[in-house]
């Protein structure tokens, strides 16, 4: 883990600007992220063009530093580090089971839990007891915590009105954090919602350091 942490460091610290130039075949490669690739037995390093989010099931095409350029798919990699001028972002390659394919999340709370995030656009029907009634396009917004290898995954969309985040929420708290038992008593009794996704997390990292506040 150290030697990973010290190669990571030297990749960025060694990366002056965040934006790249490569020829190949004659093209030139301008203003690409700059990026870290953990494979299954591998890392490593190149650009990726600059995009909003590289979440979802897509692929995406990189360009090594010796000049290879490939094509990957999330299935290809384990996780995506991507070091754009204002910020350093991961995501993390997770096939959920009874899925036909793998998809990229953007780890939005790091440590030894991690809250994933994902978006994306899906049809919903707004009266689910009648099957007469259009189906209606809602915006999904899906959170899932990856802690020990399982996935526990809370779905936010505005179209489901049959669905209770916060039920989903008190469930985490008796399957995982139960561990930080003052963090369970807080989700429980509503002091926490599914608003409070980041503090949450980062508050039962803390607590698995050993580092949890006393209240």
């Amino acid at each position: 883990m150290k030697i990973y942490c010290l190669f990571l460091c030297c990749v960025i610290a060694g990366s002056s600007s965040a934006h790249g130039k490569y020829t190949d075949s004659g093209s030139l490669y301008k203003d690409w992220y700059r990026c870290i690739i953990i494979a299954k037995h591998d890392t490593l390093s190149g650009h990726v063009k600059p995009k909003y989010e590289y979440f979802g099931k897509g692929s995406f095409t990189v360009v090594f530093d010796n000049g290879r350029k490939r094509r990957l798919k999330p299935s290809d990699i384990a996780e995506l580090w991507i070091l754009n001028p204002r910020d350093t972002i991961k995501y993390r390659a997770i096939n959920i089971e009874g899925e036909y394919r793998t998809t990229l999340y953007r780890v939005i709370v790091d440590g030894e839990c991690e809250l994933l995030y994902l978006e994306g656009v899906r049809a919903v029907n707004l009266l689910s007891q009648n099957f007469m009634s259009p189906l209606s396009i809602a915006y999904s917004k899906l959170y899932t915590i990856y802690y020990k290898g399982d996935i526990w995954e809370i779905n936010v969309s505005p179209g489901d009105f049959f669905m209770d985040p916060q039920t989903d929420l008190r469930k985490l708290a008796r399957q995982v954090f139960k561990e930080c038992t003052q963090l369970a008593y807080r989700i429980e009794t509503g002091q926490y919602t599914t608003q409070d996704f980041r503090l949450v997390v980062k508050e039962f990292n803390e607590c698995k350091e050993g580092k949890e506040t006393k209240n």
